[in-house]
């Protein structure tokens, strides 16, 4: 079996498309998790009326805990043998788990599964020409580890995982407000193989409201700390130190754009 695990707080505006694109799997044999992380809207009422209609859904209610935390309580009450993740804004393609599950069985030594995604707006239209995580191109497990420095690799949404290695790893590290799942990410690389493939599984929202738009600073942050973690897990070789002194570059230059350029040009439209 499979357990399906989603945490959410203040959801109501994409959660259903969601729960549905969940609940619509060819794969049937799986559990539905799903964390509601103090939410004050109408979050836990969208839940509670899907659980009611399908008894796969196992809805947990807690005070607002942030995501880590939360995502550890829901898989702690797993029971599937792997663990697919899902953000209550992203959108799944029916043969999701299904395609997963058989990669999984035929590839046991694999630990980690993600795939590739294609983004879309807050009203689900497909956004032309972004490159995002893997670059729709498959990465094996020599490939995930040189390349884990340059960025994520592996959307959330698409990951697919062994539960009992996950804990085995410490489940997510609850320092991690954002980038809990590339932080988590490098410790598979450092003791297990991971893969992810270039077959479209997952439809990405990127819109105002999503953690990479409304944290960006602690996202900045906390992208910074896992590059520092990657070079104690996985090593000061060349290709980390290029790849390390590549994002250093880029942070500056966006940010130097940002203050010479964008920022005076907003304060000349204000005024």
């Amino acid at each position: 079996m499979v357990s399906v695990v989603m945490t959410v707080f203040n959801g109501e505006k994409h959660l259903k498309y969601s729960i549905e694109s969940v609940l619509a799997q060819s794969y049937r044999d799986f559990e539905f998790i799903i964390v509601n992380d103090g939410s004050t809207d109408l979050t836990a009422d969208i839940i509670s009326y899907y659980a009611t209609k399908d008894n796969r859904i196992n809805q947990i209610d807690n005070s607002r805990l942030g995501i880590p935390l939360s995502a550890n309580i829901g898989i702690n009450r797993a029971k599937g043998e792997f663990i697919a993740r899902i953000d209550h804004d992203d959108v799944w393609v029916s043969k999701k788990l299904e395609y997963q599950v058989e990669f999984m069985n035929k590839y046991p030594n694999i630990k980690l599964l993600g795939s590739s995604v294609v983004p879309i707006d807050e009203v689900g239209r497909m956004i032309e020409n972004i490159k995002m995580f893997n670059d729709y191109k498959t990465i094996d497990s020599l490939k995930f580890r040189r390349e884990i420095m340059k960025n994520c690799l592996l959307c959330h949404s698409s990951s697919f995982f062994c539960r009992r290695t996950f804990i085995e790893l410490g489940m997510y590290n609850q320092s991690f407000r954002t980038s809990l799942d590339y932080e988590l990410w490098t410790r598979f690389a450092v003791k297990y193989d991971c893969f992810v493939d270039e077959v479209i599984l997952v439809h990405y929202r990127v819109w105002n409201q999503n953690i990479s738009s409304t944290r960006k600073k602690m996202q900045l942050l906390n992208s910074f700390r896992v590059r520092l973690l990657i070079f104690l897990r996985l090593g000061f070789n060349f290709n980390n130190i290029k790849l390390f002194f590549r994002f250093i570059i880029l942070v500056v230059l966006k940010a130097f754009f940002y203050w010479l350029l964008v920022k005076p040009t907003k304060r000349i439209f204000l005024r």
